[in-house]
Formats: structure tokens, C-alpha cells, sequence
């Protein structure tokens, strides 16, 4: 079984240099899972190939990027985000948790989430009230999704966000609303100080 943190080029992505590594082996599937980490430079690939190295010989479990579950990436947002925002963008970001909470489970592994599912998230939203979302809030949790799963990437807990590619909501265009003259009439005599 290849234990080694290996480092290779790929000159088709933006970042170029990739660390990749192998987990444990298991025996239900007769696999391996294949984990990787992309830098710019290959000094930074290096220097993290080598401290996965030695990690990995100090006992840090190989596969641990597969065990980060919606549950663990909620808790390690908040805690993060938590001093440097504004209560109603913490009361958003609680928003987003409990709604990706309640579609997927708390203990769905990040890496198992599709970009397919994710789609699926964003169209099948609705409010707990009137029953459907405005295009506006459908895309503010998108945005939410998106900043949380990128941040997940950067952790190295998932290879890609499956928000990434996810289009935003089409905004619903609605008919200029015309008034009559009676309606004209009722809007003047609310607010007298407005112009003509």
C-alpha cells in the first residue's frame, strides 16, 4: 500500500502543483480513497507534502477530510465568523446552517454532497410562512453556501465546493403596476408634500 505524500504538476489547473495522498484501505470496497491539495508554487506543495508526511507518522489519521460532516462545518463557521460580523449576518449564516441541516442531515459527509444536490438545495428552497422564496433570498443563501464550502476547501476538509457551479436564481420580472386616476388621487391625499 503506497503510504508516501507524493507532489506533481498539473499545468491545467490554476494552481499547478498538487499534494496527493492516499487513505487507509477498506475492506468492505477493496479501495482506497485518493485525497489531494492544489498550491501555486511548489514550495508550498512541498512544504505541506512534508508536514502531511509527518503527521501521517505521528499517527494523524489518513482519512480524516471524509469523516467533516455539515455539523462540523456549521460549528467551525460560526465560531470563525462569529466576532468579526453583525448579529443579523450571524442570524443569516444560522439561517443557511439549519436549512442545509434539515435537507441533508448533520452528519452528511461534506465530500459526499453533489453538485447535483446542491442544485437541488438552492431550487427547492421555501419560506417556513408564505410557502416561497423571493429569487433575492434564494440567492443570498447561495452566496452563504458558497463563502461556507470555499472555506471548507481551504481547510482542506473537501477537494471542491459543489456550489461553485451552481447558477443564481433568475430574477421573475412583474407587469409595471399602472394607477387610475382615483388612485393617483388617494396617493396625493396620503402624502400632500410630495411633488408633481
Amino acid at each position: 500500500m503506497t503510504k508516501k505524500v507524493t507532489v506533481f504538476k498539473d499545468p491545467r489547473k490554476k494552481k499547478p502543483w498538487v499534494v496527493r495522498w492516499f487513505g487507509e484501505y477498506e475492506p468492505v470496497t477493496g479501495k482506497r480513497k485518493r485525497y489531494s491539495r492544489s498550491f501555486r508554487r511548489k514550495v508550498e506543495a512541498e512544504t505541506y507534502a512534508a508536514e502531511k508526511a509527518v503527521a501521517f507518522r505521528q499517527g494523524e489519521e489518513r482519512d480524516t477530510s471524509a469523516e467533516k460532516t455539515l455539523k462540523d462545518l456549521g460549528d467551525s463557521w460560526l465560531s470563525v465568523k462569529k466576532g468579526s460580523r453583525a448579529l443579523r449576518t450571524i442570524n443569516d449564516y444560522h439561517n443557511v446552517i439549519r436549512r442545509l441541516t434539515s435537507s441533508f442531515g448533520d452528519d452528511m459527509p461534506l465530500c459526499q454532497i453533489t453538485r447535483c444536490a446542491a442544485e437541488k438545495f438552492i431550487a427547492d428552497q421555501r419560506s417556513l410562512r408564505e410557502g416561497k422564496l423571493s429569487n433575492w433570498t434564494r440567492d443570498k443563501i447561495l452566496r452563504n453556501c458558497r463563502a461556507m464550502f470555499k472555506k471548507a476547501v481551504s481547510w482542506g476538509w473537501i477537494t471542491n465546493s459543489p456550489f461553485d457551479g451552481v447558477d443564481r436564481p433568475s430574477l421573475a420580472l412583474r407587469d409595471w403596476q399602472y394607477l387610475g386616476i382615483q388612485e393617483y388621487k388617494e396617493v396625493f391625499a396620503a402624502a400632500p408634500s410630495l411633488p408633481v
